[in-house]
């Protein structure tokens, strides 16, 4: 995305940056280059422009949860290679099953007004949470390996949360208390018990984590961990 590649150029520059030398490195049109600025200030970062100077960025430490700072977090071979944040949304897992086919693509929302979780039941979303959801299309997993499916999510989930979290059937607890969830949904291939494709949901309430920073670094946390769990089990 070259608004990102542009933001990694002022983070790294310690002055102001021409567009001409960022149209050059970039091998992209000066009205890119403008377009990306007129974005990342839309987005919440401070670039001032100066004429025959060029751009700086004067919040270098600012941190929001977006696909840049995630992506910067990640290692992980499937999860992750698409990456779509939004403001609010229905459901993360009904939004991948309506509009994403992409093998690793990953939904996070900011709100979500209609969570779903077992048997049909709403997951009671806060405003101040993690909601996300991953697509992952599995080589030759089938409906014998759901338990072990299960637990892949689980223990994937356990080690990217530095807080004592339990899991109860679907439900995460810390200290007794609910603190999120877990909704997997899976789509069979037709006359067969092969798994086509898996939506894995995650909820976690801000009880599990301290502060933005701490969130998106638990955000990635989840997306390498059950990158490598799920391959691990779909050999």
């Amino acid at each position: 995305m070259t608004k990102y590649l542009v933001l990694d150029r002022l983070k790294e520059s310690e002055g102001f940056i021409s567009g001409e030398d960022l149209s050059e490195s970039l091998k992209v049109s000066r009205t890119a280059i403008w377009k990306a600025v007129k974005t990342l200030r839309e987005e919440g970062y401070i670039i001032k422009a100066v004429t025959n100077k060029g751009y700086i960025l004067e919040n270098k430490d600012l941190i929001l949860l977006s696909d840049y700072e995630i992506a910067h977090r990640l290692h992980s071979k499937y999860l992750g290679s698409k990456i779509t944040i939004l403001d609010t949304v229905t459901s993360t897992n009904d939004y991948i099953k309506n509009n994403i086919k992409t093998n690793g693509a990953v939904v996070i929302s900011k709100i979500q007004t209609k969570g779903k979780a077992k048997n049909k039941h709403e997951f009671d979303s806060c405003n101040d949470g993690i909601y996300m959801s991953v697509l992952y299309i599995p080589n030759g997993l089938s409906i014998e390996d759901l338990t072990k499916l299960k637990q892949c999510i689980a223990d994937s989930i356990k080690i990217s949360v530095k807080k004592s979290i339990e899991f109860q059937d679907n439900e995460i607890f810390l200290d007794n208390k609910k603190v999120g969830g877990v909704l997997t949904q899976i789509e069979l291939e037709n006359e067969s018990d092969s798994i086509n494709n898996i939506i894995v949901g995650v909820g976690l309430y801000s009880d599990c984590y301290d502060g933005l920073e701490d969130k998106i670094q638990i955000i990635a946390n989840i997306i390498n961990n059950l990158d490598v769990k799920l391959i691990e089990l779909d050999k």
